[in-house]
């Protein structure tokens, strides 16, 4: 297991008064020592340039450094490098601890004390391969909040008020203008006094040691182990399908196959009985002609009542209705019927409704898309599926839901969330069970992605065993399927923000 080293100059900036703020440490919380404000670190930030650097590291020379910027939650100004620990007084190599050691580590030249501590556990979940620190300074709580770093306190400075000359007693946690306890007016504890019990403080270098897998080849691992499931999970996967729709188009191919069938069955029976006209040379050659002639005619005949079909569905049939419907809603709302002027087109509604960006748009594989801000899932009716990287694939135990979403994926927190807290887990499949209840025996695609969630009834909708036929919705469906999205996006925004989702009427 190789044991690597990397060493960090961090600086942060004070929320408050906008000083530098030195992070000498992987802490939580830091005091600034010009206004005293306590800034509190974002773990991922710290965590980000831990990864950062396990990614990079073969591309850096030992003692190479690669300097940046980080901004968003804080600001950071960085460095890192490939090396082992060094004392950061004198810059001599420090000693390599074994990796179970809690405790002062001296520089064997100079005698300043390091110290030396296992990885806190937020810095471990976030960076599997992180091991050991070393730091001068180390946080103080050790429970999950954060912790503030242990400071040497300096003995108080005792001055006199200005006004009545009483006694005033300053430490480090008294506050810059003090109120004199004599004639209680305010004094203003003068820069060389605030700057002895609260010295500046330098940027220096920290050190972690890493062991094991990087968390990009665990994340990529992860990815192979849920793609491999994901494979036999799909060739398990025998989903109902609703067939009213699929019956209706079948109906007129299904004729003309037995039509078809029948006349060559009776001119087989003919070619091969064996009664007075059997071995007759010209009955043979007008079998032959006769089958060639039932065969092409067959195949024109599928052609003309596909296009017949396809013809009658946008001009009389479901498909017109459809077109009828949504041309309505868009005028009662006063939304722009886009490409309502093409014969074989049900057109498109693509506006922004009720805060949200939302798609109508029956002859595309969703019919309706409603936009969700960044979901936390990635769920898809049926293949194939391409979830972002950092998702990953998740059970929740209830085979009615994973069998419904062969696609399953989901933000780690969102996972972790779901397989620890029952309610939660409730809350999430009771909102989806919503929408699926409503709407199951219909549903022909269904996607929850980063950028909506979206639905295709079955009707009308085009499937490779059924071969192309006109898309469309019931005319009667259209609307409350729109609003039963936007209901379901509601309630996932909700999920994604730790709230308790609610149904609709519930």
């Amino acid at each position: 297991m190789m044991i690597r080293y990397a060493g960090f100059t961090i600086l942060t900036k004070c929320d408050g008064c906008g000083q530098p703020v030195p992070l000498n440490g992987p802490f939580r919380a830091v005091r600034c020592a010009a206004c005293r404000r306590e800034v509190v670190i974002a773990p991922d930030s710290l965590a980000g340039l831990c990864n950062d650097f396990e990614e990079e590291r073969e591309e850096l020379h030992d003692g190479e450094a690669y300097r940046g910027t980080l901004m968003g939650s804080g600001y950071f100004e960085y460095s890192y490098q490939r090396m082992e620990p060094r004392c950061g007084s004198c810059k001599a190599p420090l000693p390599m601890p074994a990796p179970d050691t809690d405790g002062p580590l001296p520089c064997p030249r100079c005698g300043v004390l390091h110290q030396v501590y296992p990885a806190p556990p937020w810095l471990r979940k976030r960076v599997p391969s992180a091991i050991q620190c070393l730091s001068r300074e180390r946080e103080a709580s050790g429970d999950t909040g954060p912790g503030l770093v242990d400071e040497d306190s300096p003995a108080p400075v005792v001055m006199a008020c200005p006004k009545c000359g009483g006694t005033l007693t300053v430490t480090t946690v008294s506050e810059r203008i003090l109120r004199c306890e004599y004639c209680r007016s305010d004094a203003y504890v003068p820069d060389a006094v605030w700057t002895r019990l609260h010295p500046v403080k330098t940027a220096e270098e920290w050190f972690v040691r890493f062991e094991g897998k990087t968390a990009a080849e665990t994340a990529a691992a992860d990815r192979r182990r849920d793609e491999a499931e994901e494979l036999i999970a799909l060739k398990n996967w025998r989903r109902r399908r609703p067939l009213r729709g699929a019956k209706r188009s079948l109906a007129a191919y299904g004729i003309v196959g037995a039509v078809m069938l029948a006349i060559i069955v009776l001119i087989l029976m003919m070619r091969f009985s064996f009664g007075p006209y059997a071995g007759n040379e010209e009955l043979e050659l007008l079998t032959f002609r006769v089958l060639i002639i039932v065969s092409i005619v067959g195949i024109v005949m599928a052609t003309v009542v596909g296009s017949l079909q396809f013809q009658l569905a946008y001009r009389f049939g479901v498909a017109a209705r459809c077109k009828k419907a949504l041309a309505a809603l868009a005028a009662q709302h006063d939304w722009k019927h886009e490409a309502a002027e093409y014969r074989y087109s049900i057109g498109a509604v693509d506006v922004r409704y009720r805060g949200r960006d939302i798609k109508i748009h029956p002859d595309d594989d969703y019919a309706i898309e409603v936009g969700l801000d960044s979901s936390p899932f990635y769920l898809k009716t049926e293949p194939p599926g391409y979830p972002q990287e950092s998702l990953r694939r998740f059970h929740t135990g209830d085979t009615r839901f994973d069998e419904f979403f062969p696609i399953r994926y989901a933000e780690p927190y969102c996972i972790e969330r779901i397989q620890r807290d029952l309610a939660f887990r409730k809350a999430v499949l009771e909102s989806f069970f919503w929408f699926m209840d409503r709407w199951d025996c219909r549903i022909g695609l269904m996607k929850v992605d980063w950028w909506g969630v979206g639905a295709h009834l079955a009707p009308g909708h085009r499937e490779p065993k059924y071969g192309a036929r006109p898309r469309y919705l019931y005319p009667g469906e259209i609307e409350p399927l729109l609003e039963d999205l936007i209901a379901l996006a509601r309630m996932i925004d909700d999920i994604k923000q730790g709230k308790a989702p609610s149904p609709p009427g519930a």
